[in-house]
């Protein structure tokens, strides 16, 4: 015993947390279920661990057909943005109740406000399309099959001007108490895509420079989501796994590019 209270009933001192994007000073247990700065739970509070966790996923969920048919309304200019994002609003919403119904501790928007994973970031980044098949954005390939493999066009270099991707955060945030995941395409993503004839043809004039403000554009975005209060955001870079398939690898030799000297750009 110290204190005159037994050590097996005293309270235990909680370090440094994130919640809600705020660090919880260090507090007993009996001091966190009237903390005045959360509405959730104190089970769900003490439930959260740093992740990357056991069970996982990248980001993108399966999206409904009752969504599918109202983005194809939206496309046909039958329902106005409005109208669409309501409709995303309530898909968004039954994937985090799934996600918290099958046990997992993180929780992302399964991407449904995503046209496509690539070009929903880079189109914001400036006068950019990521996803083009003979000039035209890419509309996928036939069921079963592997489609045309897209390019990009860069006809302007790249800004970071507005926060992406913390608007979804904070609407995951709002909504559930699992933590949020915002996944974002990696930085070789553009290029890999483009290669040096693309990021030279119209916007830059060396490759150090649009190197250069990639890494920025990231860094800007990846500091928002900080300030914003996300601690879970995942790169995924899938051109680093695409460079061990044989016909990307004669596709990018085709276009003049090495893949194993790309892998140290």
């Amino acid at each position: 015993m110290r204190d005159n209270v037994p050590t097996q009933t005293r309270p235990r001192r909680l370090g440094p947390r994130l919640w809600n994007g705020k660090i919880i000073p260090r507090r007993t247990v009996a001091d966190l279920i009237e903390y005045p700065d959360t509405q959730r739970s104190l089970t769900t509070m003490l439930s959260h661990k740093p992740p990357p966790f056991h069970a996982e996923h990248i980001g993108s969920l399966l999206r409904s057909s009752k969504l599918l048919d109202q983005r194809a309304k939206f496309a046909r200019d039958e329902i106005d943005l409005t109208e669409l994002t309501k409709a995303e609003d309530e898909a968004i919403k039954d994937a985090l109740r799934l996600q918290e119904r099958v046990g997992l501790k993180l929780a992302t928007d399964g991407e449904f406000r995503r046209r496509s994973y690539h070009s929903f970031f880079y189109r914001q980044l400036g006068e950019i399309s990521i996803d083009t098949v003979g000039g035209d954005d890419a509309e996928g390939g036939e069921p079963g099959r592997r489609g045309a493999q897209p390019v990009a066009r860069i006809n302007g270099r790249v800004r970071w001007r507005r926060p992406v991707n913390v608007p979804d955060f904070e609407f995951i945030r709002s909504n559930t108490g699992l933590v949020p995941k915002i996944t974002i395409p990696g930085p070789c993503a553009l290029h890999f895509r483009a290669g040096d004839a693309a990021v030279l043809a119209h916007a830059y004039t060396e490759l150090d420079e649009f190197w250069d403000d990639i890494v920025e554009a990231f860094r800007q975005e990846l500091n928002a989501l900080g300030a914003a209060g996300c601690r879970y955001v995942q790169i995924d870079e899938t051109a680093f796994a695409k460079f061990g398939d044989p016909e990307v690898q004669q596709w990018l030799h085709a276009r003049g590019d090495d893949w194993s000297a790309l892998i140290d750009k």
